[in-house]
């Protein structure tokens, strides 16, 4: 055997050994995403059974499963992750196969989202036979859902003024338009987004700054606040109006829901109130089913404040209306 045969058949154990290393790591990788997962689903096995068997005191609410499988789910994504690496090291695959298995769609793609297409094509369609360009028999279409970060940016409004050079007239401008903070920095539309991001997503006030700030918008807490607070002001009689239109229901339905509350000044929590009344066209109890007589009214729900009195409610309603158990 020559020496140059031997320093060919080095390279080659050389470049196998290379690849059985990285094979071995990243089966490594798997097994050690696999045992947290097997580890974190142990730990939700015990709550579980601590919740059947326990004690009350031990016993979890629903709600606090969701953290626990959101990191079982995380742990998964890293687990299929490894093992597609894993697999293509193995396979020296040097793209994934779109028809496996493991790349299967965990949603539908609603209808009503914009499609955006993009079309990859190969480096050159000439036929390497020389026979001149090829023929397209079909293609692969995949499906991937996509996100724009939500973009600020700057209304610039301008109201040119207009005058007559011949005479000393008027000048001729158009009115200022109306806005909720009145020379302000916010638009509408940004103060509906924060209104929606703390009461309709649950993000305080600190975290939407915090938020903001990526972006390079420095907002304080207070600022976002008062936005918030003159908003509420102007949409009041909308609130009103939907009370009224509440109070002239024949049945009305509360649910009460207690929640702690921080107390100023005190360091302890206190009991606070959700009070959420509604009106429905049909209401289905464990004897019999009664009808509203204003049937044909859309159903209307709204949740009061604190201080919000049933009694005045009452008072605005039909006589006939059982609010004996509400005004207390």
């Amino acid at each position: 055997m020559s020496i140059a045969t031997l320093h060919d058949e080095n390279e080659r154990l050389k470049a196998l050994l290379a690849q059985t290393q990285a094979t071995l790591s990243e089966h490594q990788g798997a097994l050690a995403a696999s045992e947290e997962a097997r580890r974190r689903l142990e730990v939700i096995l015990g709550e579980l059974r601590r919740d059947k068997f326990g004690s009350k005191s031990e016993k979890l609410r629903p709600d606090q499963y969701h953290l626990p499988l959101e990191d079982v789910e995380i742990a998964q994504g890293i687990l299929d992750a490894a093992q597609e690496r894993a697999e293509k090291v193995i396979q020296g695959r040097s793209r994934s196969d779109p028809d496996r298995g493991s790349h299967r769609n965990r949603g539908c793609l609603p209808a009503h989202l914009p499609r955006v297409e993009r079309i990859i094509e190969p480096a050159s369609t000439l036929s390497p036979c020389g026979c001149g360009a090829m023929t397209k028999i079909g293609e692969d279409v995949s499906k991937r859902l996509d996100v724009i970060p939500a973009q600020w940016r700057v209304l610039v409004t301008r109201r040119p003024k207009y005058i007559c050079r011949r005479c000393s007239g008027p000048v001729a401008q158009a009115h200022a338009p109306e806005h909720v903070v009145p020379g302000g920095l916010p638009t509408e539309a940004a103060i509906a987004h924060v209104i929606v991001s703390k009461f309709g997503d649950h993000t305080p006030f600190y975290r939407q700054a915090e938020i903001y700030a990526r972006q390079g918008i420095r907002l304080d807490r207070a600022t976002l606040g008062n936005w918030s607070g003159r908003a509420c002001f102007h949409l009041q009689p909308i609130a009103d109006h939907m009370r009224r239109h509440l109070a002239m229901a024949d049945r009305l339905f509360m649910d009460e829901t207690t929640a702690p509350v921080l107390d100023p000044g005190r360091g302890q929590t206190k009991k606070g109130y959700f009070w959420v009344r509604s009106r429905q066209t049909t209401v289905a109890t464990a004897v019999q089913v009664h009808r509203s007589c204003c049937s044909d009214m859309p159903p209307v729900a709204a949740a009061p404040s604190r201080s919000s009195s049933w009694t005045a409610l009452a008072e605005a309603s039909c006589n006939a209306m059982p609010m004996t158990d509400m005004t207390g």
